[in-house]
């Protein structure tokens, strides 16, 4: 039961960081390219180009929490580590043998 709950915690917490990873560049962008715009008078160019910058920054970041989330999990197959406890309870065999 607490497992659950443990694992529960934990997406939710990935679930709002997520949010707030993909949100805060995305805005952060947009007032910077608005701001370019006011100054050098381009007519949206720089709100397009940072809106860019910001949703590529914002999947930037998002790819790399799931990828740390998915680290942690033991969902993966390690070939070398099976193939290493084969030839260890094969030399343990061996040696029973004997």
């Amino acid at each position: 039961m607490k497992d659950t709950t443990k694992e529960s915690s934990r997406a939710l917490a990935l679930f709002t960081q997520l949010a707030i990873s993909m949100i805060v560049p995305i805005f952060l962008c947009l007032l910077i390219g608005r701001w370019l715009d006011n100054i050098f008078h381009t007519g949206g160019i720089f709100l397009i180009i940072f809106l860019i910058l910001g949703i590529a920054a914002g999947f930037r970041s998002i790819y790399y929490l799931v990828r740390g989330f998915w680290k942690d999990k033991d969902s993966y197959i390690d070939m070398n580590e099976i193939k290493k406890r084969l030839q260890d309870e094969d030399d343990e065999d061996e040696s029973n043998d004997f």
